[in-house]
């Protein structure tokens, strides 16, 4: 009988499947996510929004930026009312924020950990800080957060 498998073959087979795909698993969560659930949070008191308000405005961003952040590390996030400024109207339109529909704006810092662009160039950059301000408007409606975009650097 050519050509069967035994059982242990068969065992064996199972283990390198497995293995694989916990390889691939690993390699997508450590380098082609975000690392944002260690950031530090930093919230100062708002006029407009309660602390509990906040902290979902920064549970939305760091689901965004799990997503978005390949191979960073988010280390902190940090609302302060100062930096609330009133966006463009090139922005707002760019970031289809309503006239109506109120926003904050979100300082984040975060460090590059894993860049494979500097990989493909041949020139290894590592240890980038990254300073960015994320402006997330408010749905009046339901009470929720949406991340409408990005400011650059804070």
């Amino acid at each position: 009988m050519r050509g069967r498998i035994g059982a242990g073959g068969k065992a064996a087979l199972c283990a390198v499947a497995v293995f694989w795909v916990l390889g691939a698993v690993f390699i997508y969560l450590e380098f082609f996510t975000g690392h944002v659930s260690d950031a530090k949070v930093r919230l100062n008191q708002s006029v407009k929004y309660s602390q509990e308000e906040l902290s979902a405005a920064v549970g939305t961003l760091k689901k965004e930026l799990f997503l978005k952040m390949w191979g960073c590390d988010l280390q902190e996030v940090s609302y302060r009312e100062w930096i609330d400024r009133e966006v463009t109207e090139d922005e707002r339109k760019e970031m289809a924020i309503g006239e109506n529909e109120e926003y904050i704006i979100l300082e984040t810092k975060s460090l590059a950990r894993h860049d494979f662009r500097h990989w493909l160039s041949g020139s290894l950059v590592e240890e980038g800080i990254d300073d960015q301000e994320w402006v997330l408007v408010w749905n009046k409606e339901n009470g929720k957060w949406r991340v409408a975009g990005s400011l650059g650097g804070g």
